[in-house]
């Protein structure tokens, strides 16, 4: 299965639309059980992107100052989730100590969605937890998005030499910078994105417009 696909739109081309999201519940209970701050005090109705719409958004960290803690969380979220499904997205991430220019302390980690069940949550949340940043520090991440869309020349003339596999790989990256130190704010997700915009900068949003039969 493939997709008539359009250009993602993000900061590089031209800026998307973005929208407050909110958590219920069951997906704080879901996703964050781990965390002493989990988010029971977000309430109310999940709005989410526009019909058609797959946005894919870093909540946290932002470019901010925070306290330092034992374990940081890097979420990002998904809008209009079931979209997701027919274009195999994957996300990579990295976290460098800024002062480090060996590189040596860099952590590193990744979400292969393509067996996930996207219909579980609208938004849906992937999330992974860091040791070791209970220390003061400048702190550089960076993150990469990847999905897979149709060459629409291929849909047409299968046999086409120009695109024998007729699938076109995408990605878009960012990066942010933030800092950990005794007199910043306490690691809190839901003051990190309670009645707030998505950044531009920091998501894209891919316009999934169509999806060919299945072969």
């Amino acid at each position: 299965m493939c997709l008539s696909w359009q250009p993602p739109r993000h900061i590089t081309i031209s800026p998307s639309t973005h929208h407050p999201v909110r958590l219920s519940l069951g997906v704080s209970m879901h996703l964050f059980a781990r965390a002493s701050w989990f988010l029971l005090a977000c309430w109310g109705a999940i709005v989410v992107a526009a019909g058609g719409v797959l946005e894919v958004d870093l909540v946290f960290p932002r470019n901010d100052t925070y306290a330092p803690t034992p374990d940081l969380p890097v979420v990002f979220t998904f809008q209009n989730p079931e979209l997701a499904q027919f274009i195999n997205p994957y996300i990579s991430y990295s976290i460098r100590n800024w002062d480090d220019n060996s590189l040596n302390d860099t952590v590193s980690s990744h979400h292969d969605l393509r067996w996930t069940n996207w219909s579980s949550y609208d938004p849906y949340f992937v999330y992974h937890y860091f040791d070791g940043y209970n220390i003061e520090g400048y702190w550089w991440l960076t993150w990469s998005v990847y999905w897979q869309s149709c060459d629409e020349r291929w849909v047409s003339d299968p046999s086409a030499e120009f695109n024998r596999r007729g699938m076109i790989s995408n990605s878009s990256s960012w990066s942010i910078l933030f800092t950990t130190e005794n007199s910043g704010k306490e690691v809190d997700l839901v003051a990190a994105i309670t009645n707030k915009t998505c950044p531009e900068e920091l998501g894209v949003a891919i316009n999934v417009t169509d999806k060919t039969a299945d072969p």
